[in-house]
């Protein structure tokens, strides 16, 4: 396992799922700044866990379909938890029986975390094109060549997006402006 799986059983034993059980395995190591461990549900019913509609849209579904099908699944998804954007992949294991499964083993591995894109609307066309240039890799310098203008004059647009985006540098600005395009 990497620091970015979860290994968990899940009871199916109540007919309600936010009743049914789980237990942790082997959970996940700091894999993000912006989720851990204790973010995801932990050792008891769902119902404790908060995020009701991560339960409800993204984990219960996989675990009913292979509970109902009484075989393994594997998936990839997409999901949202706590407001934050999770690409993963999941394989649920029921219980091998003749009935219904009365557990699930599920082994999760996150592959990556975003926030999502903050909505910033009105960027003057100067932006709009420092943007783009930021999002195709180019520098604060080469941007000021293309553009005709001072470096210096591109470095204080760039330190504007910073701030409207709420960037920590130039490489997040740039993740987050790449995932503004990709949302």
């Amino acid at each position: 396992m990497t620091l970015k799986m979860r290994l968990f059983a899940l009871t199916l034993e109540a007919h309600e799922p936010l009743e049914w059980s789980v237990e942790i395995v082997r959970g996940a190591g700091p894999f993000s700044s912006l989720l851990r461990e204790a973010d995801f549900p932990r050792n008891g019913p769902l119902r404790a866990f908060d995020d009701h509609v991560y339960l409800r849209e993204y984990l219960v579904p996989s675990f009913e379909k292979s509970r109902n099908s009484r075989q393994p699944i594997i998936e990839s998804s997409i999901a949202f938890l706590r407001g934050f954007r999770l690409s993963l992949d999941r394989i649920v294991m029921p219980q091998r029986s003749t009935g219904s499964p009365n557990w699930a083993v599920c082994l999760e591995n996150v592959r990556s975390v975003r926030q999502p894109a903050p909505q910033v609307e009105n960027l003057s066309v100067e932006e709009s094109i420092i943007s783009q240039m930021l999002r195709e890799g180019l520098t604060a310098k080469e941007i000021a060549r293309e553009m005709d203008v001072s470096h210096r004059t591109v470095e204080h647009r760039i330190s504007q997006l910073k701030e409207r985006y709420k960037a920590r540098n130039v490489a997040h600005l740039t993740a987050i402006l790449c995932q503004d395009v990709l949302d």
